[in-house]
C-alpha cells in the first residue's frame, strides 16, 4: 500500500512540475537547447554606373534552419532587437576583420519576431560594400579576402527586458509559414488559422497560432551564438 501511494505521489509531482515548467517557466530568458543550422552563400556582384567603373560588392544570403524538435524564435532585423544580431568575420592573409551593422535611427521600433516551426527556414539577405555606404561598415580595401563567415548573436539585455515586461501566462499570437503545396494537417488541439499569402512569398502560406503562451515563445529564442560555414574565395 505504501509503495502504491509513493508511486502515485511521485507520478503526480512529475506531471505537475513538467506542466508548470512548460507554461510558467521561472527563467523565461533561457532558451531550450537548440540544434539550429546557419548556412552562408556569397555572390560577388557589381554596382553599375554610367559615368565610372563598376564597383564590386558581396551579395550575402543566410539561411537559418530550425533542425531542433521545438519552435525557435528570432527577432526581425528591421527593429532594434534584431538589427545588430548578424555580423561577419572577414579573413585576409594576415588579419581578421569584424564587419558589423551601423547604428541607425528607427522611425518605428518594436520587438517583432519570426517563430520557426520544426524544419522552417529564415532567409536573410545583405550587401557588403568596399566603398559605397551601406548598412554595414565597409569591407577592407587593398587586401584580398580569403574567406568570410556569418554569426548570429542575440542581444541578451534587450531580450531580458522584453521577457520581464511580457505577461508569462498570456496567450501569444505568432506567425509561421509553410509551403502552400504541402498536404498540411494541423494538430486539432492547436488553434491554427491559415492566412493569405504575401506577394513576395507566393510559395508560402502564413499560419496564425494562439496555442502558445508568451512564456513559451520567449523561451524559444536562440540565445547561443550561431556560426555559419566559411565561404572561401578563389
Amino acid at each position: 500500500m505504501n509503495q502504491f501511494f509513493t508511486t502515485v505521489v511521485c507520478g503526480f509531482l512529475f506531471i505537475f512540475i513538467g506542466t508548470y515548467n512548460r507554461f510558467y517557466p521561472k527563467n523565461i530568458t533561457g532558451s531550450f537547447p537548440k540544434q539550429v543550422t546557419m548556412n552562408l552563400r556569397v555572390t560577388e556582384r557589381f554596382l553599375r554606373y554610367a559615368d565610372k567603373p563598376a564597383e564590386p560588392y558581396l551579395g550575402i544570403n543566410i539561411e537559418i534552419i530550425n533542425t531542433s524538435d521545438s519552435i525557435a524564435s528570432f527577432y526581425e532585423d528591421w527593429n532594434l532587437w534584431g538589427h545588430f544580431n548578424v555580423s561577419f568575420k572577414v579573413y585576409t592573409q594576415d588579419s581578421v576583420y569584424l564587419i558589423y551593422r551601423k547604428m541607425k535611427d528607427f522611425d518605428k521600433n518594436f520587438p517583432s519576431y519570426v517563430v520557426l516551426d520544426i524544419g522552417d527556414t529564415l532567409k536573410l539577405g545583405y550587401s557588403l560594400f568596399y566603398k559605397s555606404s551601406g548598412d554595414f561598415i565597409n569591407l577592407p580595401q587593398n587586401k584580398p579576402i580569403k574567406s568570410i563567415q556569418a554569426f548570429y548573436q542575440l542581444d541578451s539585455c534587450l531580450h531580458k527586458e522584453t521577457c520581464e515586461t511580457t505577461p508569462p501566462d498570456s496567450v501569444w499570437q505568432w506567425y509561421g509559414k509553410m509551403k502552400k503545396n504541402l498536404n498540411y494537417k494541423p494538430d486539432p488541439n492547436r488553434n491554427l488559422q491559415i492566412g493569405p499569402r504575401r506577394r513576395k512569398d507566393s510559395d508560402y502560406e502564413y499560419i496564425r497560432d494562439t496555442s502558445f503562451t508568451s512564456a513559451q515563445v520567449m523561451r524559444s529564442f536562440v540565445l547561443d551564438e550561431l556560426c555559419s560555414n566559411k565561404h572561401f574565395f578563389q
